[in-house]
């Protein structure tokens, strides 16, 4: 193979990601596709975190469990981004109070990281009502943990 073909099958390579598709209804979450797309997946964050950490992220891990991209991101479930007429500000977030949802996330397409695990901060819920007569809004629910397999993607 001369230098020009095994540098194109690197740059192939590198510029391949998998688009995951979840879809949420009534707080459970299920993998309903998985995709090979031709993009450079977002940059990773650090692999480890302090396990009192708050938010949302996922990790793709490979087959020892071992985590091989982190990213953290808005919770999936509590807010959507909408387009908005705002030019400063064109992309928003949303939250929203839906019994069904889909979204995805995209990560590399890494040899032998079929797994994700989707960590997600509790869904914040405020009662305006409550708030304004001074009671204190309802306690968070416990970070939830999700682990999905999309081995089959290579089938």
């Amino acid at each position: 193979m001369g230098k020009r073909s095994a540098e194109s099958a690197t740059s192939r390579q590198r510029n391949r990601a998998v688009r995951l598709i979840f879809e949420q209804k009534n707080g459970r979450i299920k993998l309903v596709s998985t995709q090979r797309v031709n993009m450079i997946a977002p940059p990773p964050q650090a692999l480890t975190s302090e396990r009192v950490s708050r938010g949302s992220w996922f990790e793709l891990r490979d087959q020892q469990d071992r985590p091989v991209y982190r990213r953290v991101i808005e919770n999936p479930l509590q807010d959507i981004e909408v387009v908005a007429d705002d030019p400063a500000q064109p992309l928003q977030r949303v939250r929203v109070e839906q019994a069904r949802s889909a979204f995805f996330l995209i990560v590399p397409d890494i040899t032998g990281a079929r797994r994700l695990a989707l960590n997600q901060e509790p869904r914040q819920i405020v009662r305006a009502a409550s708030a304004q007569r001074g009671k204190s809004a309802r306690k968070p629910d416990e970070p939830t943990s999700v682990e999905f397999d999309f081995s089959n993607i290579d089938e």
